[in-house]
């Protein structure tokens, strides 16, 4: 897990707060770099800086780039792993979301594990938005 680099890549459709408190529908692409350091044998912080470009019928430009941040800490317990994370998009016509999220995931398998999460997230657009899931999710390496 530990790389002189750390990095993420992600895109899809996903759905974002909006104008009046409703959520849109947007089409992103976004990825990071950044560093991972080990804190003891079983915790590990790392913080990235990120980019992102979204397509956004609220925005008036076809396309809208945003620079931003994504920080946290993973800790190995015996029930798998906790971590607590900070991420934020600063988009270049005002828009500001931010999001801290706190998330224990238990592995099913080498490629498998179920996640159960707390976020709590914050826009200038579309306000305040707090969230539990409970997540399947398959990895591919």
């Amino acid at each position: 897990m530990l790389q002189p680099w750390s990095w993420q890549v992600a895109g899809g459709l996903e759905r974002v707060p909006g104008k009046d408190g409703d959520e849109t529908l947007v089409s992103h692409l976004n990825g990071g770099v950044g560093g991972s350091w080990q804190l003891g044998d079983d915790a590990l912080y790392y913080a990235l800086a990120t980019a992102r470009v979204e397509h956004n019928p609220d925005f008036g430009a076809f396309v809208a780039g945003a620079g931003g941040f994504d920080t946290g800490l993973l800790w190995r317990n015996p029930l798998g792993t906790l971590s607590l994370e900070a991420a934020g998009d600063y988009f270049h016509n005002g828009e500001v979301r931010r999001r801290l999220s706190l998330n224990q995931q238990w592995e099913l398998g080498p490629d498998l594990g179920l996640r159960l999460s707390a976020e709590r997230s914050f826009s200038q657009l579309g306000g305040n938005d707090n969230e539990v899931m409970l997540q399947l999710r398959w990895y591919h390496y």
